[in-house]
This record gives C-alpha cells, sequence and structure tokens, in this order.
C-alpha cells in the first residue's frame, strides 16, 4: 500500500514522503518531525537506552541508532486484538534473541491523525484483511483499522533501515 522509499533519498526525508498508493497521500510536516523527535530523544535520554538485547546486553541509546543498526532485523508486528496500544514491533538481533518494542514508542514516525476518533480494532473479523495475523507479514493495510497505523509503521522502518544500509555502502 505505502510506496517503498526511493534510495537516493536520505533516511530522514523517508519519514516527510511517504505516499499512499491509493491515492491518500500521508505527508509529516518538518516541524512535527523535529517536535516529536525531539520529544522522544529527551525522554529517551532521561530514561535510559531506547531498547537493550536481553540476552547479549547490547544497548541502544536512541530509537534512530537501534531502528538504524544492520544487526537489527524487524521480523513483524504483533497485534493485540484486545489491547491495541500494546502492539509490539518483533525485532531480531544478530546474536539471535528478539526484541520488542511497543510500536506506541515509533508512532511519533507517523503523520497525525486526520481525525481524533479510534477506529476499531478489524483483527478476527470478515473485514480484516488478515495482515496481522502472520507476524512475518510486512504489508501494509488499507482496511479502516485501529492497527493500520502500526502497519504503515513497519514500512516507515524498512524504509529508514533500507536508506541507512545504502548510505554505508557509500
Amino acid at each position: 500500500m505505502w510506496e517503498e522509499c526511493p534510495s537516493d533519498r536520505a533516511w530522514s526525508s523517508c519519514l516527510g514522503t511517504a505516499t499512499c498508493a491509493n491515492g491518500r497521500g500521508a505527508r509529516l510536516l518538518a516541524a512535527r518531525r523535529r517536535r516529536s523527535y525531539n520529544h522522544a530523544m529527551g525522554i529517551e535520554s532521561a530514561s535510559g537506552p531506547f531498547r537493550v538485547c536481553g540476552a547479549c546486553k547490547r544497548a541502544w541509546p536512541t530509537w534512530d541508532g537501534f531502528v538504524q543498526d544492520p544487526a537489527v532485523r524487524l521480523r513483524g508486528l504483533q497485534s493485540l486484538a484486545a489491547e491495541p496500544g500494546s502492539n509490539l514491533l518483533v525485532f531480531e538481533h544478530s546474536c539471535g534473541s528478539s526484541i520488542s518494542v511497543l510500536a506506541r514508542r515509533l508512532r511519533h514516525l507517523l503523520p497525525e491523525l486526520e481525525s481524533d476518533a479510534p477506529l476499531a480494532v478489524l483483527f478476527g473479523t470478515e473485514q480484516c484483511r488478515g495482515h496481522c495475523r502472520l507476524l512475518k507479514d510486512l504489508e501494509a493495510c488499507d482496511a479502516p483499522c485501529g492497527n493500520v497505523r502500526d502497519r504503515a509503521l513497519i514500512l516507515i522502518i524498512q524504509c529508514l533501515k533500507k536508506t541507512a544500509e545504502q548510505s554505508a555502502q557509500a
């Protein structure tokens, strides 16, 4: 559903140029990115590292350091139908351990909602497209569901990782 990030963009531009393939563009404003990024960084630095690997104890002080680390691979979204605020993004570290991050910790990367009204979670209903049923399904979803934002977050993270890898190779 979301177009892939072109390879020649800097990783920070991925956040502002994600475009929905069905024409409903999602553009983050630069001021929103800076405010959210700075707010998230303040929280992270005040409360310790963003994540620590439970197996090897490798620590990532910031969300962007974690997401861009080539030793960390996104495995998928673990959706909790009864608690959509507790959805987890599951990553795999090169040491073999899984590292989960609450999706809401990275939602500052997403555009603002057009409406403050929460969407119902369609997980397990007839309207569900089935993407959240399998952890390894990294596709976007266009269903009017409470999980659609976290599914879009998957694509933004993939874009950030791709551009970080390309920058490292250059």
